[in-house]
């Protein structure tokens, strides 16, 4: 009734609280249409044109709507389906647009009406419904208005009626902006120590000084708790503020404090800066490493437990969804907590691991942003675990990479990451004698044609014989350099001191269908390139060295690992692996035999 009253044929916003609103706020208006004598008055472009761009859409709720002139927008979207909402919303063929509050701080779309539908959302965390900020609302309606066209904008902000007078007395009335750096102090704390701009707690309390959270503490102290807003009393709250984050920071193992004044970040405060992670994430990773048996499931786990899925929606009653999705799954979780963002993190993980189909569409949204999380917290996890010298729990995590870009399971044949084949070709390509994925890529397009002739739709031929030209099987080498360690077969180290490992990586196959610079990744959502790990173990499981290596532009690549020699006196053997990041079935292993002998300068090293 507020679009037919203020805005019957002129462009109008509706804005909801979450994804699943603006699919049934859309399906509700184009209900109400249908009953209407016409029931596409908000359709403003030819019925046959509209349904050619509908047909183009992979959104299906959007693919029924946009007929009627009501399109639906969220961050969930896939870019073709966004883009196409926007512009035909922007060029006026379609009236009505229904989207979340995040809209409001993007792309500016104004309109002649906003309809604010609704001042709460349901907060996962706190398992209540919560108002939006007012500095929301007021975005929204500042949607309301087209200076080239209107010379009015409406704003209908529809709220319960006790709060009725409040959001009239914030609407008309000044609001000003505090700063919330307070809430996020500890993570800029570690980037700047992390970056080197701050080397002790006057440096942290110079730099507070330059921000806007200290110009808000003096014109507005009690908003801050700043009891005495004297120079000292401002000083002394400072200083206390300081020492209360650089301590949690030292807590979490992200910094060291010198003489209770000097500041230096550790390993794992260079990690949480470098990848953008709070910082109580590296402190539960590091944690659960040392603590935990390094099981795949104990992995999963630890990475959904990170602050980073904190905020991952947990809607009103998808507990009862959690516990239906966590009996079809093969590894348990916490069945206590399934109204948890972490527990749900770790249940959309395992159901993209097995292909599970998800209850309700918000599903499959929340799953893409579950992964774009992911690779960057995994990527940390792996430096996390090198930084502690746990070999076997960062091949693990390496591998889980793997898993969730190519959505498998450590049991599934890697065969199944080619176009077309399923569970049981690949088990018919295994009993022809194909048994993995290197067997194939080694006889390259003809032997793949010969391995699954028969066994995969003709269709997906082309694109399976494309798909192992363009990837590579890798060979590694690895020599210690060193004047006493060349001279000898296998070379000579004394425990304990650095040596440097010349590696050398080739391509041994040649790339006959050119080379993509994309992989084949239909269950992930977004391009991914092929990249590398180098990691040097001992056989006692201690990760020696660590290297991450992008993605390999030419047929052959050359670098050193630095790394300290064994301990223990004797003949040994160190494990060079080549470790890709998206592909199953490519990693490479070389063994290099070493004498590692007692130090020459008297260390301790050896037994």
């Amino acid at each position: 009734s507020a679009i037919m009253e203020h805005s019957p044929v002129n462009p109008a916003l509706v804005f909801v609280a979450s994804r699943r609103q603006t699919r049934l706020t859309a399906l509700d208006l184009i209900s109400y249409c249908a009953a209407a004598d016409n029931p596409k008055q908000f359709l403003h472009m030819p019925e046959e044109e509209v349904e050619t761009l509908a047909l183009t859409l992979r959104d299906q709720a959007l693919k029924h709507t946009l007929l009627y002139g009501v399109a639906i927008h969220h961050a969930g979207l896939n870019d073709h389906d966004r883009s196409t909402v926007e512009e035909l919303f922007v060029s006026g063929r379609i009236q009505v647009l229904v989207c979340t509050a995040t809209l409001a701080w993007g792309v500016n779309f104004p309109a002649r009406l906003v309809v604010v539908k609704g001042t709460e959302f349901f907060d996962g965390k706190s398992g209540r419904y919560v108002d939006f900020p007012i500095t929301d609302v007021l975005q929204m309606m500042g949607r309301a208005g087209r200076p080239q066209f209107d010379d009015k904008g409406i704003s209908c902000v529809f709220v319960e009626q006790s709060k009725k007078n409040f959001y009239k007395k914030f609407l008309y009335e000044p609001f000003p902006v505090e700063s919330s750096l307070k809430d996020v102090l500890h993570n800029h704390m570690n980037a700047e120590v992390a970056g080197g701009t701050i080397k002790n707690k006057q440096d942290a309390v110079e730099y507070l000084t330059w921000t806007y959270f200290f110009r808000r503490l003096l014109v507005n102290p009690a908003y801050y708790h700043l009891h005495e807003s004297s120079t000292d009393g401002v000083q002394k709250y400072l200083l206390a503020l300081i020492d209360t984050t650089m301590d949690d920071l030292e807590n979490a193992g992200c910094v060291e404090i010198e003489d209770d004044f000097h500041i230096v970040a550790t390993t794992i405060g260079h990690i949480a800066s470098y990848y953008y992670l709070d910082y109580r994430s590296v402190q539960l990773i590091r944690d659960a490493l040392l603590a935990g048996d390094g099981s795949l499931p104990e992995l999963v786990q630890v990475l959904a437990d990170t602050q980073e899925f904190d905020e991952l929606p947990v809607r009103h009653n998808e507990e009862l969804l959690n516990e239906q999705l966590a009996n079809e799954l093969p590894w348990p979780v916490d069945m206590y907590a399934l109204d948890s963002p972490h527990t749900k993190a770790a249940l959309l993980l395992q159901a993209h691991f097995v292909h599970a189909p998800m209850p309700i569409s918000d599903y499959i949204n929340d799953t893409k942003s579950v992964l774009d999380q992911s690779l960057r917290i995994l990527n940390a996890m792996v430096d996390i675990a090198a930084d502690e010298g746990l070999l076997g729990s960062a091949l693990d995590l390496m591998r889980l990479s793997q898993m969730i870009v190519q959505a498998a399971m450590p049991e599934d044949s890697d065969l199944m990451q080619l176009p077309g084949v399923d569970e049981q070709a690949a088990a018919a390509a295994q009993r022809r004698g194909v048994s993995n994925l290197a067997g194939v890529l080694a006889g390259g397009a003809k032997g793949a044609q010969s391995a699954f002739g028969g066994l995969v739709a003709p269709k997906h031929m082309p694109k399976l014989c494309s798909v192992v030209d363009q990837l590579p099987v890798m060979s590694v080498t690895g020599v210690v350099e060193g004047t006493a360690a060349e001279r000898k077969m296998p070379p000579t180290v004394e425990a304990d001191e650095d040596y440097t490992l010349r590696v050398s990586i080739r391509r041994t196959n040649a790339a006959r269908g050119g080379r993509s610079a994309k992989l084949y990744t239909p269950h992930f959502h977004k391009p991914k390139d092929l990249g590398w790990w180098l990691a040097l173990g001992a056989e006692d499981g201690e990760l020696l060295a660590l290297k991450r290596i992008g993605t390999l532009q030419n047929n052959s690549y050359s670098t050193t690992l630095t790394f300290a020699a064994p301990l223990e006196h004797g003949a040994t053997k160190l494990a060079l692996w080549l470790v890709a990041d998206a592909v199953r079935g490519l990693d490479k292993r070389q063994d290099i035999p070493v004498l590692v002998v007692p130090a020459r300068n008297g260390g301790e090293g050896g037994e």
